[in-house]
């Protein structure tokens, strides 16, 4: 992994309304830079120096996309050393007694995924490998309506910006809680 590259999060300002106290404290946000889909995948392994060439890691990946499922759905957990197990669970319905309970029961069928913590690198914690950069602060700015429905409208300042700005004297607006959308590939 190419430590060089910074993995950039955004700050938020969050109240939390559920405790006595309503207490606000500033939390992070991953910054999703892209979204590979299997042909960037392929694209990518076959640069790590592979002997496969990446039209091979696609078509590998395709069938891994096909089969992972059709297994899971038979109730066989699938385990990809390294990076996790794809394992089938269930949501149903209660029955009052045993007997009662049938297939009708069963509301759907759902393939749940665990990262991998058994091996020499826990893939479930990327700490270490992470090269974290805070970038900039979510800042609400005010509404507008578009299409007829009101919608928050939000800008995004640098850290030291934000700091010199508003903690230092200035408003405080309430940058939104929620994530960004992903951004499209």
């Amino acid at each position: 992994m190419d430590n060089n590259i910074k993995l950039k999060v955004n700050l938020y300002k969050h109240t939390n309304t559920m405790g006595e106290t309503q207490e606000t404290k500033w939390y992070g946000n991953v910054v999703r830079t892209a979204t590979y889909d299997m042909a960037a995948l392929s694209r990518h392994i076959a640069q790590h120096g592979s002997i496969y060439t990446q039209d091979v890691i696609y078509g590998v990946l395709r069938k891994l996309g096909n089969c992972i499922p059709e297994l899971v759905a038979q109730g066989i957990a699938t385990k990809l050393e390294g990076l996790g197990t794809f394992y089938p669970m269930v949501k149903t319905t209660g029955a009052d007694k045993a007997s009662e309970f049938t297939v009708a029961n069963v509301k759907q069928v759902i393939m749940q995924f665990t990262a991998d913590r058994n091996t020499q690198e826990d893939v479930s914690n990327l700490t270490d490998k992470a090269n974290v950069e805070i970038n900039d602060v979510k800042v609400l700015l005010g509404t507008k309506v578009i299409d007829g429905e009101e919608r928050k409208i939000y800008d995004h300042i640098k850290v030291a910006n934000y700091v010199k700005l508003y903690e230092d004297g200035g408003s405080d607006d309430d940058p939104d809680p929620e994530p960004d959308p992903e951004p499209e590939p």
